[in-house]
């Protein structure tokens, strides 16, 4: 699967923390991502024009339209505006869009840090390949939870091996290392797992804050949608 990075307006990411923005769109004359480069279920940074990332989602359902036209636009105007959001003044500079791409959004977060990404001029919207991302989801094993370990699947390139300081949901720092075979060790974890009632299929977010430091958040399975 493939992660986003969406540059937007502060104001809409305002909205889509605030849970009044539950779609995202893109319009324009040209074809461009994420027009046909987007899928259900991936994961979307987004980051305020000028400023930081500020929150990240997962995409709940995409609608595109190609050869779109001002009555395309107009229809997707009237039906959705409350949950996307923008002014008539932006509604009217998108009537002569021909490439149309809704989102839904689910899962949506807070979040300080995105993936990192080469800057091209003018774009709003960069889809990257997953293995760049600077959080991953491990599902728990009753392994994992007895032998008191987590392990960071091969291809994230964002958690290589090597000292591994982990801030977890606490706020202590668990001094460990990702070894050979992506594991996270640690006797700190089963403590962890026994004070958080961690189960199997139970989820740790595993979150890159800076070279070799990470940030930790359980999900329940039961939390998960």
């Amino acid at each position: 699967m493939a992660i986003h990075v969406a540059i937007l307006k502060p104001a809409y990411l305002r909205a889509i923390l605030d849970g009044s923005k539950t779609v995202e769109s893109r319009m324009t004359r040209t074809r461009q991502p994420p027009h046909g480069a987007v899928a259900v279920g991936e994961r979307v940074f987004f980051k305020g024009s000028g400023g930081p990332f500020g929150a990240m989602a997962r995409v709940a359902s995409v609608r595109s339209w190609d050869d779109a036209n001002e009555a395309v636009v107009r229809e997707v105007w009237r039906k959705h505006h409350a949950v996307i959001g923008g002014d008539p003044a932006y509604w009217k500079s998108k009537l002569d869009s021909r490439h149309v791409t809704l989102m839904g959004l689910r899962e949506v977060e807070p979040i300080d840090v995105g993936p990192r990404y080469r800057v091209a001029n003018m774009r709003a919207w960069y889809t990257l390949d997953e293995a760049e991302s600077p959080v991953t989801d491990v599902v728990l094993t009753d392994g994992a939870i007895r032998n008191g370990w987590v392990r960071v699947p091969a291809a994230m390139r964002r958690f290589p091996t090597g000292p591994a300081r982990v801030l977890m949901p606490d706020g202590a720092v668990l001094e460990s290392q990702i070894n050979a075979r992506r594991h996270i060790g640690g006797r700190g974890w089963r403590r962890y797992h026994e004070r958080w009632g961690n189960r199997s299929g139970d989820v740790i977010r595993l979150v890159v804050v800076g070279d070799g430091r990470y940030r930790v958040h359980f999900v329940k399975r039961d939390d998960q949608r």
